[in-house]
């Protein structure tokens, strides 16, 4: 432990809750459930007065649980004055704002940038060099700035309602969901078989067709069309191959599943999209398209405040042999509202022959973690519901 590095930190701590809950006594994994969610509040970019309430709500939880690591023979006693500093994070945060020393992540980066780098080219006069990096940052922006009025003054282009070009950049109607696209697919010019051969997908076709059919009706014309992929985009989509034995696919969180209105969780197996040759296509099938396998909510939260997480699981239907198959479905790639880390449960071992590029096939229930990053942790504490 001694020798990690903050990445490593980072990594245990995101990954700490869903990896023992399971196997460690449950008031155990609220102790630490309740210390995580405490660190990630304090490092919130902004407060009000409900998260302060909220994170102090947390501290006072650890408290209330921590005799449970006592009672492990983790440690034998809590007189660590880290520990205690915790205790003054709310009156710091009411007497001068965010904590100074969670929140360097990206003045770190521009102070090297912008002091240090150029405190080495100049006199070391301390005294005129806060002046002199002014007089610098000015010059730089209106450098960018005139290079930007030249550009458009030769190319005789105006930057007002300007879009960007065809797979450039995707917004949603909502402005909810936004992606920026490579234009160069990783394939092209091939037919709905290709694709369903490639990423062993049995229906693939069908529900193409039925995915085109509920947006041109029965008469349209574009089935045949045919279709371009890509790999990787915001999430990854790679086939079965010799190296990913079961492809190597992300989760992601949808705007709604095939049996409801209300958001939903699926892996993506394949990003693909219609060949705008030929017709013109209609706007909803002129985006990249997703072929996903959906996931069904079996707890929430509130059902597992230890965990503090959704818990979700594989969706299966039965085939006319009585054979089961994953639930699957074409969405618009503007329907995914978020990249999302899903973990197995792991109960009271994991399996020896389980990989992080496996664990989504070898496993059927999950921990949706909303500790995979801090910007989905703030989105599902501000969410109502999911």
């Amino acid at each position: 432990m001694k020798q990690m590095t903050r990445h490593d930190h980072w990594d245990l701590q995101h990954t700490i809750i869903a990896t023992i809950a399971g196997i460690a006594e449950q008031d155990f994994v609220h102790t630490i459930h309740t210390l995580i969610n405490f660190i990630y509040q304090a490092q919130s970019p902004m407060f009000t007065e409900s998260s302060i309430h909220n994170m102090e709500g947390s501290l006072s939880e650890f408290h209330k649980y921590k005799g449970a690591i006592l009672q492990a023979g983790e440690i034998d006693h809590f007189q660590i004055p880290k520990l205690k500093l915790l205790q003054s994070f709310s009156h710091a945060i009411c007497n001068v704002g965010s904590l100074i020393q969670y929140m360097v992540d990206v003045s770190k980066c521009l102070l090297i940038m912008h002091c240090k780098d150029p405190f080495s080219h100049t006199n070391h006069q301390h005294a005129e060099f806060m002046q002199q990096i002014v007089l610098l940052l000015d010059h730089e922006e209106s450098i960018q700035q005139f290079n930007l009025y030249a550009l458009l003054h030769k190319k005789r282009l105006s930057l007002m309602n300007t879009l960007p070009v065809e797979y450039n950049g995707l917004l949603s109607d909502n402005a909810m969901v936004a992606f920026h696209m490579t234009i160069k697919s990783n394939f092209a010019d091939k037919l709905s078989n290709y694709v369903a051969t490639m990423y062993h997908l049995s229906n693939f076709t069908t529900l193409l067709w039925a995915y085109i059919v509920t947006i041109c009706g029965n008469s349209s014309h574009f089935n045949g069309c045919l279709l371009k992929g890509w790999l990787n985009q915001q999430v990854q989509a790679l086939p079965p191959s010799s190296n990913h034995a079961y492809g190597k696919c992300d989760a992601v969180l949808i705007q709604s599943t095939p049996h409801s209105e209300q958001p939903g969780v699926a892996q993506v197996q394949a990003i693909f999209a219609l060949s705008p040759r030929g017709s013109p296509l209609p706007v909803k099938l002129s985006v990249p398209l997703l072929y996903v396998q959906h996931f069904a909510f079996m707890a929430t939260p509130a059902d597992q405040p230890n965990v503090g997480m959704y818990t979700v699981r594989h969706l299966f239907l039965s085939n006319p042999d009585g054979s089961p198959s994953q639930v699957g479905s074409i969405i618009s790639m503007l329907d995914v509202l978020h990249a999302i880390e899903l973990i197995p449960k792991y109960r009271a071992s994991a399996r020896c022959d389980v990989e992080s590029e496996t664990s989504l096939e070898l496993y059927d229930e999950f921990f949706l973690n909303n500790f995979s990053d801090k910007e989905w942790y703030y989105t599902t504490q501000h969410s109502d519901d999911m």
